[in-house]
């Protein structure tokens, strides 16, 4: 459980730091950082609030550091780290709080899913109600097989009459089809077809279908909520930019007319499993704004744009390995395998608890720290590249200087695994494994 903590945390900070760097980015000029770079911020968030790249961050250091030693994996969650002679305190979340949590955040998984799921079944009824399917060879097939040729696409997109939408929208993440208003015959369909391919394109939907994931595992988180509602907004705006950023200024008009012609007849919101040409009347000065003084990107505003979104990756990243690092391990205790802290292993095998107790049963794999009883002594035996958030920069320095000399073992070496076999089957002590390592001091 502490694997799921660390990581929610980890994903809830690294996306949250870029959802917070495109709010601030709002009042940026769109000329120095247009609705395209937006929109890849707003995919940037959701990959960091979906993929641990943290984690993958995390081992790497750690790798270079163990090599010539081996590997190891030690869970240091549920222990408070006794290293260098000193006795470091850990907050801690009770198992119980930890519980609660879990379930929490489950029921709201299992909730929020499993309402998406019944909307995309009713949604896909709804598109098969009322669909009636155009020939590949009727006029309006030809010319999106223009449109297709022009945008370099070679996928099979089919086009349809739909009776229950007003406004030209592209569904259907396997099978991509264009539904078009029954019986409209005053849109530009060029211009149409020109905006719903390019969605299709860059993969618009499944951008969309990966916002709705995240809104499910992050149901929680508020930031998520706004990046889901801008991320239609930005798709919108984009996709507008990349269609008109060729055109002439004749061309632009006849666009522009053409989504003013889709708003003013349809007040719809856009549809939740596809990408609409329509959208909000508060967007719709902007949207027109935007397409008649649209110009080409000069290479040093998309040099600055390109700096903006990798110090938000990297802002994002920072702030995951932070949260990790600060993330409070839950609490146990030796009934569940685990050692809060340990005093003693004597000959016998007995282990004594902070608390006075004596455990005749101990888990050897979940026992990290030790302190002898005779010189009230603290030692260190093994480590895992993990533990690191568990130490100060300074103590977990020493440690690897420690390995490198021999006298503390990363657990999955050679070393340890021999001296833990030996221990397991009465040879040795760990006392004297102890002794073992600080002869190679």
């Amino acid at each position: 459980m502490n694997e799921w903590l660390e990581l929610l945390v980890a994903l809830t900070f690294a996306g949250n730091t870029v959802v917070l760097c495109m709010l601030l980015l709002r009042f940026v000029p769109v000329r120095v950082f247009t609705a395209k770079w937006q929109y890849r911020m707003g995919k940037l968030a959701i990959m960091f609030y979906l993929f641990p790249i943290v984690i993958v961050l995390q081992q790497m250091p750690t790798q270079v550091a163990k090599a010539p030693m081996g590997l190891i994996h030690t869970d240091f969650s549920t222990i408070a780290p006794l290293a260098l002679g000193l006795t470091r305190s850990v907050q801690t979340l009770s198992v119980t709080l930890a519980l609660v949590l879990f379930s929490l955040w489950l029921l709201g998984v299992l909730v929020v899913g499993l309402w998406q799921v019944y909307s995309y079944v009713q949604f896909r009824r709804w598109q098969h109600k009322g669909i009636f399917p155009v020939s590949e060879l009727d006029e309006l097939s030809l010319l999106l097989e223009k449109c297709k040729q022009e945008l370099g696409l070679r996928s099979k997109v089919n086009v349809a009459y739909h009776g229950d939408i007003q406004s030209p929208a592209l569904v259907g993440l396997l099978k991509p089809t264009i539904l078009l208003p029954v019986g409209e015959t005053s849109l530009d369909i060029a211009m149409v077809f020109r905006h719903e391919l390019i969605h299709l394109k860059r993969k618009d939907l499944w951008v969309k279908m990966a916002a709705m994931a995240v809104s499910v595992l992050h149901w929680f988180n508020p930031f998520v909520h706004l990046l889901c509602r801008d991320i239609h907004m930005w798709s919108e705006l984009s996709c507008d930019e990349e269609a008109v950023m060729e055109m002439s200024y004749t061309d632009r008009k006849k666009y522009g007319q053409t989504i003013l012609d889709v708003v003013e007849r349809s007040s719809e919101m856009p549809l939740p499993f596809g990408a609409s040409l329509s959208g909000s009347v508060n967007l719709l000065k902007r949207r027109l704004d935007m397409v008649m003084n649209m110009k080409k990107l000069k290479k040093r505003t998309v040099i600055i744009s390109t700096a903006v979104v990798i110090v938000a990756g990297a802002l994002g990243t920072t702030t995951a390995v932070w949260a990790a690092k600060h993330t409070p391990p839950i609490d146990s205790d030796v009934k569940g395998n685990h050692v809060i802290t340990a005093n003693i292993i004597d000959q016998s095998g007995k282990v004594q608890l902070e608390n006075g107790e004596f455990v005749e049963s101990v888990n050897l794999d979940e026992l990290k720290i030790l302190k002898r009883v005779d010189s009230n002594a603290a030692f260190l035996i093994a480590v895992n590249p993990s533990d690191e958030k568990r130490f100060s920069p300074e103590e977990w320095q020493n440690i690897l200087t420690q390995i490198e000399r021999g006298e503390v073992f990363w657990e999955d070496s050679p070393e340890f695994k021999e001296y833990k076999a030996k221990v397991e089957r009465g040879e040795m002590t760990w006392s004297e494994v102890r002794a073992v390592q600080k002869n190679n001091k």
